[in-house]
């Protein structure tokens, strides 16, 4: 019962591969993968998956990167794309806030709050994409009274991390957790019904490798044993986490 609630299978590294690594991932027993949209163009490539492969679930978005951009002439475009298939996605996602890499902070915030409005009059999850804007992007959240919320590989402190789990949202968990003492610990202090698992395929990397979807194994490994709970069990947890929210 693998799931992968983040990755881009859309990415070149996959374009010539796609039937066979859904094979692949059948075989490894993965009964979901949501890919996520990061630009209007990314955001078709990801509908047309998900229609060809009953595997793939539709998440459409656009990555803080891409909304410095864009104009908001893209953008109605972008929303009317979302509302116009709002039956055959899953969520909304990704979409955020990034502090690292941004060059228009407060144009990512105009157009996350917008996307926020979207997912909530559609009734869709947000899956947030929040690196080194933490503290903003859960404020935006809570201002929202989103109640659907998936924090996609967050590195976000203590403090912040406590008011996600406060608020009964979700952490998805990547195969960095291997190594990471951020990942684990996350795992620690939050409850496994507040837990999923993503791989970013294909970004980041496992084991010197780019990820792939089944490789959220490694991620469940991990948090089976920080939660001291055999695999079976958190495997079939985690599967009941995505059903919950995204409602399957």
């Amino acid at each position: 019962m693998l799931i992968d609630t983040h990755c881009h299978l859309d990415h070149e590294l996959f374009s010539k591969n796609i039937p066979n690594l859904i094979e692949d991932c059948k075989s490894k027993k993965m009964r979901a993968i949501i890919n996520n949209g990061l630009n209007y163009e990314s955001n078709v490539s990801t509908l047309k998956l998900a229609k060809t492969y009953e595997l793939i679930k539709a998440s459409l978005g656009l990555y803080p990167l891409e909304a410095e951009k864009i104009t908001i002439t893209d953008f109605k475009k972008l929303k009317e794309l979302i509302f116009k298939n709002s039956n055959d996605i899953i969520s909304i996602g990704e979409i955020g806030l990034d502090g690292k890499y941004g060059k228009n902070i407060k144009l990512q915030e105009k157009y996350f709050k917008l996307l926020i409005e979207i997912s909530k009059e559609i009734n869709k999850p947000v899956i947030v994409h929040s690196r080194q804007a933490e503290a903003k992007l859960v404020e935006m959240l809570k201002l929202s009274n989103h109640e659907k919320v998936v924090m996609h590989s967050f590195t976000g402190n203590k403090k912040v991390a406590k008011e996600v789990i406060n608020n009964n949202w979700y952490f998805s968990i990547p195969p960095a957790i291997l190594n990471s003492k951020h990942f684990q610990f996350l795992v620690e202090i939050t409850p496994i019904d507040n837990l999923l698992t993503e791989t970013d395929s294909p970004y980041q990397y496992t084991n010197n490798e780019f990820n792939k979807p089944y490789f959220v194994e490694y991620s469940l490994k991990m948090i089976s044993q920080i939660k001291n709970i055999d695999f079976d069990t958190t495997s079939k947890i985690i599967f009941n986490n995505y059903k919950k929210i995204f409602k399957r």
